[in-house]
């Protein structure tokens, strides 16, 4: 998996996909939707502040895969240390996500996959979390 940004990523045919979702305090009342071009394995369901699932991306390149995160308002007392810590975790790279419960509205964050064939002239570096051709010009 490569990352294009904090909402969007190549993943590669047949690549299974994690998603992690950390409440940080309070009860966990986001909701995850079904996926738009692919199945769950298994559907992030809450378990205490802790949501977890996955999929595996389509065989086809070219196809695209959806899904959503959607935060009500928040009720009662407004805590703004309180989050949803959102992990995307592929076969070659992760991004994490940060979404704060509003006390004004309902929020919702999208994320976009799409099946490419392997480059294999790309890889990825762990310590920069960025996608390059040949050595990380970082490293």
């Amino acid at each position: 998996m490569f990352i294009v940004d904090q909402h969007t990523f190549v993943v590669h045919p047949g690549e299974v996909v994690a998603v992690t979702i950390l409440k940080r305090s309070g009860p966990f009342l986001a909701a995850v939707s079904e996926l738009s071009g692919a199945a769950w394995t298994r559907k992030p369901e809450p378990n205490g502040p802790l949501a977890a699932g996955s999929f595996i991306a389509p065989h086809q390149a070219g196809t695209r895969v959806s899904m959503a995160v959607v935060v009500p308002e928040s009720r009662g007392p407004f805590d703004s240390d309180d989050s949803y810590e959102i992990k995307i975790q592929g076969a070659t790279g992760e991004a994490t996500s940060s979404l704060v419960p509003s006390p004004l509205r309902a929020q919702t964050r999208t994320f976009a996959f799409e099946v490419q064939d392997p480059d294999p002239g790309l890889t990825w570096c762990p310590k920069h979390k960025i996608v390059v051709r040949g050595r990380c010009p970082k490293c």
